[in-house]
């Protein structure tokens, strides 16, 4: 057994990789990330997520469950509005958004073993 401590704020900010196809638009606004593991096996993956104001990002999928937890700002994934202290699970290959969040945000996303 064991307990893991990661400080995130002691992390690098990483930017998104000019072939993912969610990249917003040079010029436009952006996101940014944290990314972290946490031991081996079925310990999730994740990321500190921070999308720039006016952020928006199109419909698409990710193959892993994934949990977003909202720490602060606004989002909003298709019609549904996020507040922060807001969780959202999404199941693997589930198409969802657009993302959009007219003030900025961050949260915490957990990419979840299967």
């Amino acid at each position: 057994m064991a307990v893991n401590i990661i400080d995130i704020e002691g992390l690098d900010w990483s930017s998104v990789d000019s072939t993912w196809a969610g990249k917003a638009p040079d010029g436009q606004p952006g996101v940014r990330f944290k990314p972290f593991t946490i031991g081996d096996g079925p310990v999730p993956r994740g990321q500190l997520v921070e999308y720039e104001v006016g952020h928006f990002e199109g419909a698409h999928s990710h193959g892993e469950d994934e949990i977003l937890f909202l720490l602060s700002g606004q989002l909003s994934i298709d019609k549904y509005q996020l507040s922060p202290g807001t969780l959202v699970y999404i199941e693997g290959g589930t198409i969802y958004g657009p993302l959009r969040s007219e003030e900025g945000c961050r949260f915490l996303r957990l990419h979840l073993a299967t």
